[in-house]
Order: C-alpha cells, then sequence, then structure tokens
C-alpha cells in the first residue's frame, strides 16, 4: 500500500544516550534496557501493519539496529537537528518528498501499548479527516498522522508539556481541517510511568 506510509522517530540503543530523564530515576543501563524492551514492541508493530515504512533514528550508529529494522522492509534515515517539531516536519518533509501522494502516519517509540490496530485505525481515520492524533495520558501526542503537509503544527509548540496535543487540535481546527483522535496511550517517561505499566512488572507501582 503506497499511499499509506508509517514514519517512526527513535534512538540508536546507545548506553547514555536513551531515556535520559527515566535514567535520572533508574541508571543508564536499565533506562537502555526499557528503550530496548520499547523498540522491540516498536518492531512488533511494523511486522504487523502493512504500510511503506520509514524509521528516523538519532544519535550514535548502531549497525545492529540499522540491519534489523531493514530486515523488517523500513528505510532507514536520520533525524536532523533541532526539537522535535522541526524533527517531525523534517521527517514528513522527506517521506512526501518521495511519496508525494501518501498519507503519513508518524509514531514514537515510548509507547508500549501501541498495537498495529491502533495505526490501521488512524490510516483509516485519513480517508475522511485531514489528521489524526494519538492522545498521550501526559496531555502530548504519541502519533500524529496527515494527508498533506501542514507545517503549522511543528512551529509555536511548548514541546513536553500538558497542552501540546489541544494545541495542536486548536492548530488545525482554527484552519478548517477536520481532526480524528485515536486511543489515548500512555507513554514512558519516567519511573512513574514504568510503574503505571503492566509491560514492567519488574517495577511495581508505589502506591
Amino acid at each position: 500500500m503506497t499511499d499509506r506510509v508509517l514514519i517512526v522517530t527513535a534512538r540508536y540503543p546507545v548506553l547514555g544516550e536513551v531515556k535520559s530523564r527515566l535514567a535520572a530515576d533508574i541508571g543508564s543501563e536499565a533506562a537502555l534496557a526499557v528503550y530496548r524492551c520499547l523498540l522491540d514492541r516498536c518492531a512488533a508493530v511494523l511486522a504487523n501493519l502493512e504500510a511503506k515504512k520509514y524509521i528516523f533514528f538519532t544519535g550514535t550508529d548502531d549497525l545492529q539496529t540499522r540491519a534489523y529494522f531493514q530486515s523488517l522492509g523500513c528505510h532507514i534515515a536520520e533525524q536532523c537537528e533541532g526539537d522535535i517539531g522541526q524533527r517531525m516536519h523534517h521527517a514528513f518533509t522527506t517521506v512526501w518528498e518521495a511519496n508525494p501522494k501518501a498519507k503519513l502516519v508518524l509514531v514514537g517509540t515510548d509507547v508500549p501499548d501501541l498495537t498495529a490496530g491502533i495505526v490501521e485505525a488512524a490510516f483509516n481515520a485519513l480517508n475522511t479527516h485531514d489528521a489524526v492524533l494519538g492522545p498521550a495520558i501526559d496531555g502530548g501526542y504519541y502519533l500524529i498522522g496527515l494527508s498533506a503537509p501542514e507545517p503549522e503544527v511543528f512551529t509555536g509548540i511548548a514541546w513536553s508539556t500538558e497542552t501540546v496535543c489541544a494545541t495542536t487540535i486548536d492548530i488545525l481546527q482554527q484552519k478548517g481541517k477536520r481532526v480524528a483522535l485515536v486511543d489515548e496511550l500512555h507513554d514512558i517517561d519516567y519511573l512513574a510511568d514504568l510503574q503505571a505499566s503492566i509491560h514492567f512488572p519488574e517495577y511495581p507501582s508505589e502506591q
């Protein structure tokens, strides 16, 4: 399905370069182990999805990781410098240059409950809507899909705050765009997030 393209933004799993906020709570080695688990769950989504796939990495190159995702049919690219908005905009622009008529959905790697079904629902939403978002419980979003370029959604946003998703929706609706939502999910940034997730039972909740 060349009209459907999934973009994944990720970091190479290198000690000391992933999940810095989580590492402050549990240490760099444990944070790396968590991130490897998150990458594995993302890979399972990719393996079960019929779409063209790109993964944009940042950090110190890891040839084994690169080869693994290539074996899943992913086109490998590098993230640009800049904040998260600039990096997402660069990924969308790069992929649209190669696939100008495609519907694009972008996801990160920090959401252990992401499934191929949720991504499918996002692509389906783009048949009747201009944009789709996957809200995160912390107020951000873990998924954004667009049927055409909307550069405004990647600028002027207070990234890593609880208003990211709501602000993005406002920007799109002010332009008269139809916005759909898929499931709200939990992402992993801090120890409390691990303790709230069923996927990491080795970090029991303190409650």
